[in-house]
């Protein structure tokens, strides 16, 4: 949330500089605020950068502006990279665990809902408690998700807005430096990985989707055939009963008869 903060306050420097228009009611807010509580040293280095570099009283011309921004922008990568190389295995252990619980909990939830089945729960409370553990989940991802493409996504429209304030402005000077930047960010991107599997951004929350549907579908497949199987044999013993029966009560009643 803080990257995300950090890297919006430097998109709005960037719009600042050329008076490029936003968002509505979107503002600044690192001349106004401090971080709370004990963030990382590099997320509050990057802060201070901002600060003191982007607002400060002592930056005199457009092209120093757009040297500290841009190298703002290099501290921000960096500290996402190393964000990312710090808790990129718990975000893939995180991952896998959202999604078997998912599967989990839903499945248990579509057999009571559709099959009336009590197998693997505790009378109604289990139920209850499977709707909790999926709500929980459910929520868990979207929550990763969403704070993962929201980050990317305002570090997508720093190169949106560098070229927009490129195509304004005239001077030579300010225009190097303008491309210098644009070369910058397309080398230099804000992501974020489990461990180099897959990204953290909607696309793991559609694939996740999907995956749990395709084994759903599996799962109740596997258990309408175990019914299947069970029924059969009930068939197949009640008829063997049955027989058994016919040959060991009628057959020696009939032979009595006969003599």
């Amino acid at each position: 949330m803080l990257l995300r903060q950090l890297i919006t306050d430097l998109n709005t420097s960037i719009r600042g500089l050329g008076k490029i228009k936003g968002n509505k009611g979107e503002t600044c807010s690192c001349s106004s605020k401090k971080v709370q509580g004990a963030a990382p040293v590099f997320i509050t280095s990057a802060y201070d950068k901002l600060q003191q570099n982007a607002f400060g009283g002592g930056m005199g011309t457009t092209r120093t502006k757009v040297v500290a921004l841009r190298d703002i922008q290099d501290s921000l990568c960096a500290t996402s990279e190393a964000l990312n190389s710090a808790y990129s295995f718990l975000l893939l252990y995180t991952s896998a665990k959202t999604f078997i619980c998912l599967t989990h909990s839903l499945y248990f939830i579509l057999l009571s809902l559709f099959m009336n089945s009590t197998e693997g729960s505790c009378g109604h409370v289990s139920h209850y408690a499977y709707y909790m553990w999926f709500l929980h989940y459910a929520l868990k991802l979207v929550w990763l998700v969403y704070y993962s493409s929201s980050t990317i996504y305002q570090a997508n429209r720093t190169a949106i807005l560098v070229h927009k304030l490129l195509a304004k402005i005239r001077d030579s000077d300010i225009r190097e430096e303008l491309r210098l930047f644009s070369l910058q960010l397309l080398h230099r991107k804000v992501q974020f990985t489990a461990c180099g599997f897959f990204p953290l951004d909607f696309t793991l929350l559609y694939s996740i989707v999907g995956a749990v549907t395709t084994y759903l579908v599996i799962l109740i497949q596997f258990q309408l055939s175990l019914r299947g199987d069970h029924n059969a044999t009930s068939t197949t013993a009640a008829w063997e009963t049955t027989v058994a029966s016919f040959f060991t009560t009628v057959l020696p009643l009939d032979e009595a008869i006969s003599q």
